[in-house]
């Protein structure tokens, strides 16, 4: 009975192991904190559950317990690097939308690009000025133009 536990949780670690490889990589804090974490909490369960199991000792289960729970702990914090970065996408693509440039032509035909940033039903300029409306390049051309 103990060979076959053995090999059930050696099979449970390899399609562990190939499922958290086939992954993206992620940023090294959430994963590493995940698999620190689940490591932890899988040796403590381990070991109550080795102590607590006929044929298994403490040192075993712990061993086993964190073996697991370091790899689900990496797949959990492959996760949450995942919603993560999504969550930095669409904060950017926000922002964005927020946002529109307007080309101001200088006397020497070079062009200066003007970002304003949507705030309420107002636009604000890149030094801080405010618009009630959408200014036009003519009306940007004495601050940013030359």
């Amino acid at each position: 009975m103990k060979q076959s536990i053995v090999i059930q949780l050696a099979v449970m670690v390899i399609i562990t192991v190939m499922t958290a490889c086939s992954a993206h990589q992620r940023p090294a804090t959430e994963t590493a904190v995940g698999t620190a974490v689940g490591a932890g909490v899988g040796a403590g369960v381990g070991a109550i559950a080795g102590n607590n199991i006929s044929g298994f000792s403490r040192a075993e289960g712990a061993v086993a317990g964190a073996i697991v729970g370091g790899l689900i702990g990496g797949v959990a914090g492959n996760q949450q690097a995942q919603i993560n970065s999504q969550q930095r996408q669409i904060n950017t693509l926000s922002q964005q939308a927020n946002q529109t440039v307007v080309n101001v032509t200088n006397s020497n035909g070079s062009i200066t690009p003007v970002i304003l940033t949507r705030q309420g039903s107002q636009w604000r300029g890149p030094r801080g000025e405010l618009y009630n409306t959408l200014p036009r390049p003519a009306q940007l051309k004495s601050v940013y133009g030359f």
